[in-house]
């Protein structure tokens, strides 16, 4: 049975694991004190930086839309057919414990190495703890030769 393109989007955002699907680079408001450049986040959604293996960090305090920023990127890369992840650092850290837990470390880190866009929020919500900076840098480590990574970053001002 052939898949038509719509069945194949709705299940690259399914397999996504956005928070809210309904992000999209259309419904970005671009207001003047968010200062978002209207042409670079358009050149953002061709996905070539994904190609070329650049990341993104969108930056800023709480409840300025980084979140929302980073699905609508995420959902337009599904757009290109590329695979993205989208989770929040404290589930990213939950998942790596239980995944040394049962012996499945090494698998997991692979599973991350294989999406296209790779989607951390929450970056700095919390300090961590040197083993969980350590398997952070594997991810972003194995990250290193394929794909991006987009970082939203709470700013504390």
């Amino acid at each position: 049975m052939e898949q038509t393109p719509g069945n194949k989007l709705a299940r690259y955002i399914k397999n996504a694991h956005f928070s809210a699907p309904n992000a999209t680079i259309e419904g970005i408001e671009y207001h003047d004190y968010r200062k978002l450049d209207k042409a670079e986040i358009l050149r953002f959604a061709t996905c070539q930086y994904i190609e070329e293996g650049h990341h993104i960090i969108l930056k800023g305090a709480s409840g300025n839309g980084k979140t929302y920023l980073a699905r609508a990127l995420g959902h337009a890369a599904c757009r290109k057919f590329k695979s993205v992840k989208y989770i929040r650092k404290p589930e990213l850290l939950d998942e790596l414990s239980v995944a040394k837990g049962c012996g499945t470390f090494k698998k997991t880190i692979k599973l991350y190495r294989k999406v296209d866009l790779l989607i951390l929020d929450e970056w700095f919500i919390r300090t961590l703890a040197t083993q969980e900076s350590y398997d952070l840098l594997e991810i972003i480590e194995a990250r290193c030769q394929k794909g991006a990574i987009i970082f939203c970053i709470r700013c504390l001002d």
